[in-house]
């Protein structure tokens, strides 16, 4: 391959992967960016940009450093972007639910680069570029969490203090009631999702760590959540939150421990 067409591929694969990852559902847009009133339009776009970044992967593999500072700074950059954003013009939706799938978005990008590269690069190659899509995706990371638990002090608080009987509860009444409302699979799926990639953050940074002190972490951060919300009088205290923050993390943690078997260990 020529110096020039070379080039060009690099420069289309960034343009590619900062489309992809900028594919918002807001109700403040319309085309592709817009959610033109269909739930099912936005799960295809999904599936879209993790296919097309998959296969755009999968055409310059060969190019695996390339690949991995690409993911590093367009992810951290779009996820900064995503935080400003969020606490000024809000173009990704007047509520946090389009902010969400704007979110969706930028994770299918990431996990389809990362599906591409942990079936196709050569596995002295997987440690740094799995550095490099942690510290990409970090940024993203912590202004979800930032939005979603760390909330301004109010008086606003719901508390459940019996297993079983709050989230848990909302999910099995949505399950008998499917055309019911969305925020029972949304919070339960959610808190598990919102901690199942902390585990892979944190064995990135830390990968020295023992298996007891990531249990110890598992269990402390929902508290320290939990305990957050309770002290600043500021959302919904649910000890259903704590068991399902609980298994995202552990589901995570199996993750990070399948990629070091396959990947990371010589």
């Amino acid at each position: 391959m020529s110096k020039s067409l070379e080039k060009f591929g690099k420069a289309a694969y960034i343009i590619l992967y900062l489309l992809c990852c900028s594919m918002m559902s807001s109700n403040k847009l319309n085309s592709l960016w817009g959610t033109a009133g269909y739930t099912l339009f936005i799960y295809f776009k999904l599936i879209l940009v993790f296919c097309v970044m998959f296969t755009a992967t999968l055409c310059i593999k060969e190019y695996a450093d390339f690949i991995g500072k690409t993911i590093m700074f367009c992810t951290a950059g779009v996820g900064i972007l995503f935080g400003i954003d969020y606490y000024t013009l809000k173009i990704s939706g007047t509520i946090f639910l389009y902010s969400v799938w704007w979110i969706a978005a930028i994770v299918m990008s990431a996990l389809g680069v990362f599906v591409a590269c942990a079936l196709s690069i050569k596995k002295k190659e997987y440690p740094l570029l799995f550095k490099r899509f942690v510290y990409g995706i970090t940024p993203l990371y912590a202004i979800t969490v930032i939005i979603c638990f760390l909330r301004i002090p109010a008086n606003n608080l719901s508390t459940n203090f019996i297993p079983l009987s709050g989230t848990f509860q909302m999910l099995k009444a949505f399950l008998r009631n499917p055309s019911g409302d969305f925020e029972a699979p949304l919070l339960f799926f959610g808190n598990i999702f919102i901690f199942t990639p902390l585990p892979i953050i944190i064995k990135g940074y830390f990968p020295k760590l023992k298996n007891k002190s990531m249990l110890l972490i598992g269990i402390l951060t929902p508290l320290f959540v939990e305990g957050y919300q309770y002290i600043f009088k500021c959302g919904d205290v649910d000890i259903d939150d704590l068991i399902t923050n609980f298994i995202g993390f552990m589901i995570g943690l199996g993750i990070y421990k399948l990629i070091e078997k396959k990947k990371l260990k010589a």
